[in-house]
């Protein structure tokens, strides 16, 4: 099953405050394979890797990348083909839609320019972001059943008990 998230956000429009529902649903993960291992060719070509093996990886190296050198790393995104770097954008902001009044609507341009502000949208974007790839940054659950902790006071607990009586 798909991850979704849904958040509320008021656009203070002419008319007054609107109240918009955000439904973000995640894409398949074929789909999210394409995506990631697209955008990573598209950073291998402006330089930010030095080779991508699969969507995965794009996204560990970039991890690795953000977490090492950021201001290296920001400043070679000069280079990204803006036509190219705007089309994965929309494939994201596409997995978002606006319900108003009970009514759905997908965020197309149209709808985007007509409906949001530049901070509203780029809230949905990284929210859609997160939905999408959140799991890459979620910490990764512990390999053996118990905590060192644990194990270490049920260790202490079965100690024999030593009593003095005098």
């Amino acid at each position: 099953m798909l991850n979704k998230r849904k958040f509320k956000i008021t656009h203070q429009s002419a008319q007054g405050p609107v109240d918009y529902e955000v439904i973000l649903t995640q894409m398949p993960a074929m789909q999210l394979e394409r995506w990631l291992f697209r955008a990573g060719k598209l950073l291998l070509a402006c330089g930010a890797f030095n080779e991508v093996l699969d969507g995965q990886d794009a996204m560990v190296q970039l991890g690795k990348v953000l977490k090492e050198d950021a201001p290296s790393f920001l400043s070679r995104l000069g280079g990204l083909d803006d036509e190219q770097a705007f089309a994965l954008i929309q494939e994201l902001t596409a997995t978002a839609e606006l319900d108003i009044s009970g009514i759905r609507e997908t965020l197309t341009e149209k709808v985007i320019n007509y409906r949001l502000t530049l901070p509203e949208l780029l809230r949905i974007q990284k929210e859609a972001f997160m939905v999408n790839f959140g799991f890459f940054f979620a910490a990764a659950p512990s390999s053996s059943p118990e905590s060192p902790d644990s194990q270490a006071k049920d260790s202490r607990q079965s100690k024999p008990r030593i009593s003095v009586r005098s």
